[in-house]
């Protein structure tokens, strides 16, 4: 699982930037449980298909640099995509509706 903040009604999302919570404010950590699911993943340019095993809390900056390492991809801006719809690098995919057929896809910027 993973941390993150939030108020007394739960964690807050991932893409909430911080100066729109007010001072105010006091934030506690939740847990957020995690699973692990097969999905299909696109690499782009070079061209990879595979399958893999991907934890649903931990954000994707840490699987996308884990692919740039692998697979020597190279520094870069590289994103990914969830079914089509960009995560931003602090996303996880226990926020997301993930099934069987869905597919991630890496591409540099």
């Amino acid at each position: 699982g993973w941390y993150r903040l939030g108020n007394l009604q739960g964690p807050l999302p991932a893409d909430l930037r911080m100066e729109s919570i007010s001072t105010e404010e006091t934030l506690y950590l939740h847990f957020v449980s995690s699973r692990i699911l097969w999905l299909t993943l696109e690499i782009v340019d070079p061209a990879i298909k595979l399958r893999i095993s991907v934890a649903t809390a931990i954000p994707l900056a840490f699987l996308i640099d884990g692919l740039a390492t692998n697979f020597d991809l190279g520094a870069g801006d590289w994103n990914i995509s969830l079914d089509g719809v960009g995560l931003g690098p602090y996303s996880i995919l226990e926020d997301r509706t993930v099934t069987a057929d869905s597919r991630l896809v890496l591409k540099k910027n």
